[in-house]
């Protein structure tokens, strides 16, 4: 299988085909879903080698997190669906990879528009309505029982503080990480 997420994730790297995949999948829920289910048809006998490549595409912009993240509650398959939470690390781990990629997007605007880039204000405004929406897309599919669903909630909440004083770890961030205030009211009602 490493030879095999290795092939998968070269294309990912070709900025040009990056940017193709994006226009093809990205604001495009059922096309975005099939993209998903494509990884696990392809990788899903290996958790590890599905959270990695999930990553890949959320980190590169390719799919929205807050499709991913409804997609985790309502459309994966049964071993990396959220009704496997207790049963299985991939859940958890592919559910925070969602948010922290959106965290990401929100954080990476928020230093083009400080460094004053042309349009960076209405992509920080875009990457935190994104943001809000994954999270929200979180609570509400976490809210609908106990258990695992009430721990992968309060891991949430604790994810969602942790951005908000700018503390996620380093290892599962792109870069340094930025305070993001506006995290902690991402579960609150409008």
């Amino acid at each position: 299988h490493t030879s095999s997420l290795t092939h998968l994730l070269a294309p990912l790297d070709d900025a040009q085909l990056a940017i193709a995949l994006r226009n093809c999948c990205y604001d495009d829920e059922p096309v975005e879903r099939a993209l998903f289910d494509g990884v696990v048809d392809s990788l899903g006998g290996s958790p590890q080698h599905v959270v990695l490549y999930m990553d890949a595409l959320l980190r590169r912009g390719i799919a929205r997190p807050s499709a991913f993240i409804r997609w985790l509650f309502d459309g994966a398959s049964a071993q990396y669906g959220a009704s496997s939470l207790a049963s299985s690390f991939a859940p958890l781990e592919l559910l925070e990879v969602g948010i922290e990629r959106a965290l990401d997007a929100v954080a990476a605007a928020r230093l083009a528009m400080d460094a004053g880039a042309p349009g960076a204000d209405a992509a920080a405004a875009e990457s935190l309505e994104e943001a809000r929406a994954a999270c929200r897309a979180a609570a509400e599919g976490l809210d609908d029982g106990g258990g695992a669903l009430a721990d992968a909630r309060r891991a949430l909440g604790r994810t969602l503080a942790r951005a908000a004083a700018g503390e996620l770890s380093p290892l599962r961030r792109s870069g340094k990480a930025q305070p993001l205030p506006e995290a902690a009211a991402f579960l609150e009602d409008d």
